[in-house]
């Protein structure tokens, strides 16, 4: 068990000498954060991601990876906590429209990606990352406009996934019934409406109906 708590220090870090743990609490002052130095995975059934308060700060060289294919094996989750970089899920074979994995992630807000309605043929991995930038891809089918101020990367480890709706936490002001979640298979390419069902919030969302 590796528990962090802390009212002041700002520059904690998980050396890269840790590479597997059974569970994981991030409770720090909200706007300090924890780094890992290496890549590290987290095991137990429950809870093994706990985020209470404060950030986790992780790279693609340094990816935190939720090891357990159970959805409670994460905690938590909020505006003042959160994995700012790339978050890691194992998901089993045999899934029929399971609701709902979570990945709680952001950079300067609080983005989360909720997996709902969840289909798998075989054991895979996704990975999931937001960017406060533009993706820089064309209108596609059912779109007349993108947002170029973020995209969310989920990245399959191979194709297990048979069916799957997302469900995106937006922080700009004025997500509602006209906002689509769009997808392509690459970052600079056609942007594709996927449906959209818009909750107020807070915070806001919006979910795929279609992927």
């Amino acid at each position: 068990f590796f528990f962090f708590y802390t009212n002041a220090n700002a520059g904690l870090f998980i050396p890269s000498s840790v590479s597997d743990l059974n569970s994981l609490t991030i409770n720090i002052v909200a706007s300090n954060s924890v780094t890992l130095n290496g890549a590290l995975n987290v095991n137990a059934a429950s809870n093994a991601l706990v985020l209470t308060s404060g950030k986790v700060i992780t790279t693609s060289s340094n990816l935190l990876t939720i090891v357990n294919t159970a959805v409670a094996a994460l905690g938590g989750g909020s505006a003042n906590s959160y994995v700012n970089g790339p978050l890691a899920r194992n998901f089993p074979t045999g899934l029929v429209n399971i609701s709902t994995y979570r990945f709680p992630i952001g950079k300067a807000d609080y983005n989360q990606v909720e997996l709902q309605n969840l289909s798998t043929s075989s054991t895979g991995t996704l990975t999931a990352e937001v960017f406060d930038s533009n993706a820089g891809g064309t209108f596609g089918t059912g779109v007349v406009e993108v947002n170029t101020n973020r995209y969310w990367n989920i990245t399959p480890s191979s194709a297990f996934i048979s069916a799957i709706n997302v469900r995106l936490t937006e922080t700009v002001a004025g997500v509602g019934t006209a906002n689509r979640v769009t997808q392509s298979s690459t970052l600079t390419g056609s942007y594709n409406s996927v449906g959209g069902v818009s909750v107020v919030g807070p915070p806001p969302t919006i979910a795929s109906t279609t992927a």
